[in-house]
């Protein structure tokens, strides 16, 4: 799911660090090396902050690796991340502590560089496999809506701490009923498909568009102002339908969508908020004839 891997290494030794940074970026992986921490809970901030998709984690580090271990799998949003210890100590306690702490696997120092680049390469594809099953709409590829509300979570506290903001949308396709109606449940799927394939192809790298259910989209544009998303959307609105159709036995089916927006934190810094006004851009937008975008205003 991820274009590229991120790894998070915790470790306040120096000239051990390099090396390995060296052959995980040689081997393709984007690193990060957080090497001062305060505590285990600054650690946890921070992993929230990057996101990475991996953890390697010094043992004798302050603080103890141990902290950190049990810090960052005690947060719901976190606790999947893949997490290895890195350790001078072949300790068979130690270990089964760790275990039970949830640790995925341990790297022995003095690290052997393949050993190294083979247990990541291997928990990686396991993670990836659990990914598309928890977190992948099975019908267009795309984030379901348990990644979507996990995501938002985490877009609110990242913008939050940067004081920046972001736009929500929230997209629904028109006449969908109809398409189904008429053209079966099969032709509405290729419609689904085709619709997210372009959207994907059209947004930037950093914008997470998930399925909500049904017809009905959200796209979460990072450090992104309003007039820029309308912009953004209005330009989808209007290609969509001078690019995108489906061919259906011997007829062309074109289609459109219309959209709500909400901004962060302009319109709220609650997700729920957020949802709900961007709900109500969107009934706005079909109840003025649809096609179109339109900004949500926050309920009371």
């Amino acid at each position: 799911m991820q274009n590229q891997v991120k790894i998070l290494i915790l470790e306040d030794d120096h000239y051990f660090i390099a090396p390995i940074k060296y052959h995980l970026e040689k081997a393709g992986y984007i690193v990060f090396v957080l090497d001062i921490l305060e505590n285990a809970e600054s650690a946890q901030e921070l992993v929230f902050q990057h996101s990475p998709n991996i953890i390697l984690c010094d043992i004798q580090m302050r603080p103890n690796g141990f902290e950190i271990l049990r810090t960052i799998k005690s947060h719901s949003q976190l606790r999947l991340i893949p997490f290895i210890f890195m350790t001078g100590i072949e300790s068979l306690p130690e270990r089964i502590r760790a275990y039970l702490g949830g640790v995925d696997d341990f790297i022995i120092k003095p690290i052997n560089r393949d050993e190294m680049l083979a247990k990541i390469s291997s928990i990686m594809k396991r993670q990836d496999d659990l990914e598309h099953a928890i977190y992948l709409d099975p019908l267009t590829q795309i984030y379901n809506r348990r990644y979507f509300q996990k995501e938002l979570m985490r877009q609110i506290k990242l913008h939050h701490r940067h004081g920046d903001g972001f736009t929500l949308v929230m997209m629904d396709l028109d006449h969908f009923k109809t398409v189904n109606d008429t053209y079966g449940h099969s032709c509405g799927d290729q419609v689904l498909i085709a619709f997210t394939r372009f959207i994907q192809n059209n947004i930037r790298t950093t914008d997470i568009l998930s399925r909500w259910g049904g017809e009905e989209f959200f796209l979460i544009m990072e450090r992104s102002e309003i007039e820029g998303a309308i912009k953004t959307v209005e330009g989808l609105l209007n290609n969509l339908q001078e690019q995108v159709k489906v061919k259906w036995n011997d007829e062309e089916i074109s289609f459109t969508f219309s959209a709500g927006i909400a901004q962060f934190p302009l319109h709220g810094e609650d997700p729920q908020v957020l949802i709900d006004t961007a709900d109500r851009g969107l009934y706005k937008a079909k109840e003025s004839g649809r096609c179109r975008v339109e900004i949500g205003t926050p309920g009371n």
